[in-house]
């Protein structure tokens, strides 16, 4: 029982006011003992209303299990959400245990199996949900249970209220729709706009394109492709396809990433090179901005995602604001050749 000092003032006016005995307050607070979960968020929900909770951050919280799930995909925004939840992991409260996953890309199986049979008992999740409409009712069912749901890099519609971490991705594609319009050198009347799709599942790509067709408008005629950014080389085949059928491109707007394989076969088109947008700052799409080969990327701000994805959790989780990283909100950024980092 606590010191009949201040402490115990405090600890009985919490019995009070939440309508527990004191050795329940005790219990919760100092958590050493069982309780029931009914009871332990009467008690916290008491001490917040109290105003107290600032000054006890962590002594009232049992260890939460929160799950981190992402796709097994090489692309570098990936990558950086993965390592960006690795590094912010040292500084999240003591009661907070993350458990980071990689799951194969278009495993729905794997992907519904690790929703919703977790190995713990999961107070949270954090995921880059693919095939949204095939993973809703899962999700509706997970949040069904009380766990807190934050979405990343894609929103999924038909949820109810729950955090997201991401930009607006159909404003994305409408900005390099937009670019590609005002740039001026799609007035061949001969000439299309290629666009490539990098992914058939992710809800994301899908609204990349659409953006990019609202922007666009009807002033070039639209080739469309889905082109798999995890097959090597496809990129490359499809647009030589293009081109040896005698078509003039314009303009070629990119959802994934195909740099590597497209930068040499752009060089090599010299002043035929149609006008290039394309998403994620990458050390490659960097390269190919200074050699003048790529014109514009739109960046999603991988790691302020994985940032402001932890600290909407934590904050749902513990009704308190983390200072464990910067608390700023994912914006879209454009880059090109003259406003990189030297």
């Amino acid at each position: 029982m606590p010191r009949r000092t201040h402490d115990h003032t405090t600890f009985e006016a919490i019995a009070a006011a939440a309508g527990v005995s004191l050795s329940s307050v005790d219990r919760v607070l100092n958590e050493r003992g069982s309780v029931s979960e009914k009871t332990r968020q009467k008690v916290l929900a008491a001490a917040r209303e109290m105003g107290i909770n600032r000054n006890l951050p962590e002594a009232w919280h049992r260890v939460q299990h929160v799950d981190i799930i992402l796709p097994r995909n090489q692309a570098m925004h990936w990558q950086v959400l993965d390592q960006t939840f690795q590094a912010l992991g040292v500084n999240v409260p003591r009661w907070l245990s993350l458990h980071r996953q990689r799951l194969p890309q278009n495993d729905f199986k794997a992907l519904r199996d690790a929703l919703l049979a977790p190995p713990h008992q999961r107070a949270g999740l954090i995921i880059a949900a693919d095939a949204a409409e095939d993973i809703a009712p899962a999700l509706r069912e997970v949040m069904a249970r009380g766990e807190k749901l934050v979405t990343l890099t894609t929103e999924v519609p038909g949820l109810p209220a729950h955090g997201f971490s991401g930009i607006n991705n159909i404003t994305s594609g409408r900005t390099a729709g937009y670019l590609m319009r005002r740039l001026g050198s799609l007035t061949d009347p001969g000439a299309k706009v290629l666009i490539m799709q990098g992914n058939a599942r992710r809800l994301e790509h899908f609204q990349r394109v659409e953006g990019f067709r609202a922007g666009l408008g009807d002033i070039a005629r639209q080739i469309f492709m889905h082109v798999d950014e995890t097959e090597a080389g496809a990129a490359e085949r499809a647009l030589r396809r293009v081109l040896a059928d005698g078509e003039r491109i314009s303009g070629l707007y990119c959802t994934g990433t195909y740099s590597e394989e497209l930068g040499p076969l752009m060089a090599a088109m010299g002043g035929a090179r149609p006008i290039w947008i394309t998403h994620d700052k990458t050390p490659a799409h960097e390269a190919l901005m200074q050699r003048g080969l790529l014109d514009f990327v739109l960046d999603q701000d991988s790691a302020a995602q994985a940032a402001w994805a932890l600290a909407l959790m934590i904050t749902m989780l513990s009704g308190e604001p983390w200072t464990g990283a910067p608390q700023l909100a994912p914006e879209l950024r454009l880059f090109c050749c003259e406003n990189l980092s030297n």
